[in-house]
């Protein structure tokens, strides 16, 4: 006597077959017409360890990936102090001219700092969108481990049974965005303030 969920609810004969895609469900031989053409696996063939296998190897190739967008977030958040000190270095020797000539420069001055907090926003801008990315393969990445998991926890019988989970983990790991080159010009600030010395 078989069990409700190792039969066919439509021909109620038991289940032989596995349609991988596009159906990822099992079936009986009545079925056969209606998965004609699609990518079958008979069960007999189709040992569970080698479920296991696959799925204790994508949970490690998508820590790897997770491990690595944790290094490229590391690397874009002291990104955001490099840009502060960088900053704060131009606006510190522009305004060491700024004291020297007070009067001529003052105007001039305020732009400037502008224009580099300016670049320095622009700049960042580029790491929060970078960021952004990598928190989509993030979250992915631990959606994935997180049916991995649950897969993992299933006895044998209940993992083929949740074979159309395992179909979402079948995309290949995406390529990592590079991260982004950022840098506030300067040789365009020591221009302008050149400019306004050769005016005085």
């Amino acid at each position: 006597m078989h069990s409700r969920e190792t039969v066919c609810l439509v021909h109620g004969r038991s289940l032989k077959f596995l349609c991988v895609t596009p159906c990822c469900t099992l079936f009986c031989t009545d079925c056969s017409t209606e998965h004609r053409n699609h990518f079958i696996r008979d069960l007999i063939s189709f040992p569970i360890q080698t479920e296991i296998d696959f799925i204790m190897k994508r949970k490690l190739e998508i820590s790897k990936t997770l491990e690595k967008i944790k290094k490229k977030e590391t690397k874009a958040q002291g990104e955001f102090l490099r840009l502060d000190s960088e900053k704060l270095e131009i606006v510190f020797g522009l305004e060491k001219d700024y004291n020297k000539v007070l009067t001529a420069i003052d105007n001039r001055y305020k732009v400037i700092i502008q224009e580099v907090t300016d670049s320095a926003q622009i700049e960042k801008q580029s790491i929060i969108s970078y960021l952004e990315t990598l928190n989509t393969y993030k979250s992915d990445c631990q959606k994935k481990i997180q049916l991995l998991n649950f897969l993992l926890k299933q006895s044998p019988e209940h993992l083929v049974q949740g074979i159309d989970s395992i179909s979402e983990l079948t995309t290949p790991t995406p390529n990592l965005p590079d991260f982004p080159n950022t840098t506030i010009p300067q040789k365009t600030l020591f221009k302008d303030i050149g400019k306004v010395f050769e005016n005085l």
